[in-house]
């Protein structure tokens, strides 16, 4: 698995995706997707958008990451935090994605952590 970058989306619109996509994505990007509409948004921001109709049942299967990522999210969420305000949700979200991307480092300095603090790198 890759980099990990959960956000909070107010909607799931091809606008909103649109925006984020132009956002977080560079032009020579590739994105592969389910075959939502609103994914569409998407293809004017990135080299190559290749959406995909998976049957549910195999969707664990073409995107696995993405699916362990989530419901791990989910379970911590639920295991620790209980109840979630929106108004912190994306903090969370932060945090999870900081722990994930970082999963195979055994410790991380001070040094690192401001070093990460500074160049906005949390995701």
């Amino acid at each position: 698995a890759g980099r990990l970058r959960m956000e909070h989306l107010p909607d799931f619109s091809g606008m909103t995706y649109g925006v984020l996509a132009k956002r977080l994505l560079t032009k020579q990007a590739v994105v592969l997707s389910d075959a939502n509409p609103s994914y569409n948004a998407i293809q004017p921001h990135v080299e190559r958008h290749q959406p995909s109709k998976t049957d549910p049942k195999k969707a664990a299967k073409a995107l696995p990451w993405v699916h362990i990522a989530i419901s791990n999210a989910k379970r911590v969420f639920l295991g620790i935090y209980h109840s979630i305000s929106d108004c912190w949700l994306q903090c969370y979200l932060n945090e999870f994605c900081f722990k994930f991307n970082r999963r195979f480092e055994r410790h991380i300095s001070v040094n690192q952590l401001f070093t990460v603090i500074a160049t906005n790198q949390l995701h």
